[in-house]
């Protein structure tokens, strides 16, 4: 007596569960190639451009810090101002190219740190530390790659 079931055996239903798994590994590597892609745009787009740069001889602005900026007295206002254009000028880069570094190098006999906080835009005041007791007769604004932060010290 022979017993027959259903459909194991045949011939064509391995051959389909194994077709489904290779899509279902295709459909995977599909996606998280995609989300790679979405990830790191940014930085492709960065990489290709700096290599065509690089080809074509073009200077991508690295802004060219410290500089050193010497004056009698230094205001609030004016303070806020090299703060956000360190802060601008480093995180304008792209993120391969952000590095510590000291942006200006305030050398003066008076520094108005009355309000810079202030003065500063709301979307880079959370990102500055000011440590200076302002009596020195320098005032250095250093960038710090880790976190995008401004210190004044």
């Amino acid at each position: 007596m022979a017993f027959r079931f259903g459909g194991i055996g045949r011939k064509g239903q391995g051959m389909a569960l194994e077709t489904v798994f290779k899509i279902l590994i295709l459909l995977v590597t599909v996606a998280v190639i995609i989300g790679l892609i979405f990830n790191f745009s940014d930085q492709i787009k960065n990489q290709i451009t700096g290599f065509i740069n690089q080809l074509l001889g073009k200077n991508q602005g690295i802004p060219q810090f410290p500089r050193t900026v010497e004056k009698q007295s230094f205001t609030s206002g004016e303070i806020a101002s090299y703060i956000e254009t360190c802060y601008t000028a480093m995180t304008s880069l792209p993120e391969t190219e952000q590095k510590d570094i000291s942006c200006f190098i305030l050398v003066g006999t008076s520094f108005q740190s009355q309000g810079i906080l202030d003065r500063v835009s709301p979307t880079i005041k959370d990102h500055v530390t000011i440590t200076s007791n302002f009596n020195r007769g320098v005032v250095i604004i250093d960038f710090v790659d880790l976190g995008n932060k401004i210190t004044v010290r």
